[in-house]
Formats: structure tokens, sequence, C-alpha cells
């Protein structure tokens, strides 16, 4: 049983009145645009560790051809799944975290949360190591969305709904 917050449906729901053909075109580019972003994230986390000999194009097309051979991840976003998304918010916490950015930290839980209820878990990490800033952050970013939430198409009853399923 997963749990998907409405916010992404709520800013999707455009494309439910577009035709079939521009909403798949839609939904896949930021499906892959997505898996983008989680590779350089992740090619930039890599090169403080012995990848970090590779050049860096080397590097990224490495991760690109590892993320893009990760058969859940390809067929989740064939299956209309986020997947891809959630990975790069994920990824760009982690790569928050490698910087110093409890801003990037704080924020990207934040948005994957409200794509996917589960990377809340992940604050965990801010408030254990005392990421007072990165917690404040996840704060200000998840009381801005839930209130860009309320103010969406199903505002309130989309959130109750939601809140009813749990």
């Amino acid at each position: 049983f997963y749990l998907y917050p409405p916010l992404l449906a709520q800013l999707l729901g455009p494309l439910t009145s577009a035709d079939p053909t521009t909403a798949r075109l839609v939904w896949c580019a930021s499906n892959y645009l997505a898996v983008w972003v989680g590779i350089l994230c992740i090619a930039r986390i890599l090169a403080s560790s012995w990848w970090g000999a590779l050049p860096s194009l080397h590097r990224i097309a490495l991760v690109a051809f590892f993320v893009f051979c990760f058969e859940p991840l390809y067929v989740g976003i064939g299956d209309g799944q986020v997947s891809a998304i959630v990975l790069a918010l994920l990824s760009l916490c982690a790569l928050g975290a490698l910087t110093g950015r409890d801003w990037l930290v704080g924020s990207a839980i934040a948005i994957a949360m409200y794509v996917k209820i589960t990377p809340i878990l992940l604050l965990a990490a801010p408030l254990a190591f005392s990421r007072w800033r990165a917690v404040a952050w996840f704060s200000a970013v998840a009381v801005a969305l839930g209130c860009l939430s309320l103010t969406l198409p199903g505002g309130v009853a989309a959130i109750a709904d939601f809140a009813g399923s749990a």
C-alpha cells in the first residue's frame, strides 16, 4: 500500500484534458529529466570517492549506463510510476548533505514527501545529526507546498481524501 499525497496529481491535473499523446510526452519528458538530474547528482557524489579519478564526462556516462540499465527504474517510468522523480529528489538530498547545503536537504525531502510520503523517513538523518537548518527548510517548504495544495483544484477535499486513506 503506497501513500501518494495529492500535490503531484493536482499539478498534473491540466494534463487530463490534454490530448493523450501530449500528456504522455509531458510525463515521459518529466521523468527523463528527473533521471538525468539523478544521474548528475550521483556522478557528483561519486566524485568524492575513487570514481573521482575519472574525468567528469566519463563518470557521468558510466553512472547513466548503470541508472538506465536499472530495470525497476525504466519499467517504472514505462508504467507511469514516480520512481524517477523520487530518485532525483533523493539524489539532490544526498548531494546537499555532501556539500553542506541544508536548504537543499530540507527542500528535497519536503518535495519528495509531497510526491510519495515515504521519503519523510529521510528527515530522521537531519534530526539525528542536529541539522536544524535542514529541518527548518523542510518545515518551511512542506508548509508552503501544503498551502499550495490547498489552493489547487480539489484542495481540501483531495487532502482530506488522502488523510482518510492513511
